[in-house]
């Protein structure tokens, strides 16, 4: 089996490297809030992208599928880390989720304060630790630190109910 290169990417995700048989270089970006690119680097410079192809998470998890990369697949989904206790989770928020259109302040309010919102990407700009008066918005994508049933009953208030 061929060794694939993983680096992390800070504030974005992880990217796969793997070069070929035929002295191809090959990768795939994941991105903390789903989305994937598919990477083919130039031959002439191996760290250069020839095409970058851009999947939503959909399309990035058929693609694996059809590649039959059942162990690939599970750890691009496995973007939920969990450290001695400590789980993390990246979460979008959906449209019709309890907490969407709220304050920070009134979402860890409303919970038992077993996960809190420690950063929120809102298109390409990072609010890390964002303040007691930050509204999440439908679309965001907000960085969840807890217990894991903290993270898990946050992350469904977050995400839509349909």
């Amino acid at each position: 089996m061929r060794k694939i290169e993983e680096t992390l990417l800070p504030g974005v995700g992880v990217r796969h490297d793997l070069q070929t048989r035929e002295d191809r270089r090959v990768g795939v970006i994941a991105h903390h809030a789903g989305r994937k690119e598919l990477l083919i680097y130039e031959r002439e410079d191996p760290d250069a992208c020839a095409e970058v192809v851009a999947l939503d998470e959909d399309e990035g998890h058929a693609v694996a599928e059809m590649l039959g990369g059942a162990g690939v697949t599970a750890s691009l989904e496995a973007l939920a880390q969990e450290i001695e206790g400590l789980a993390i989770d990246w979460v979008r928020v959906g449209a019709e989720g309890q907490d969407a259109e709220r304050r920070l302040a009134e979402v860890e309010a409303s919970g038992e304060r077993a996960a809190t919102v420690v950063a929120v990407q809102r298109g390409n700009r990072l609010h890390g630790a964002p303040g007691a008066e930050f509204t999440l918005r439908a679309g965001d994508v907000a960085v969840v630190v807890g217990t894991r049933e903290g993270v898990a009953t946050l992350a469904s208030r977050l995400r839509s109910t349909g």
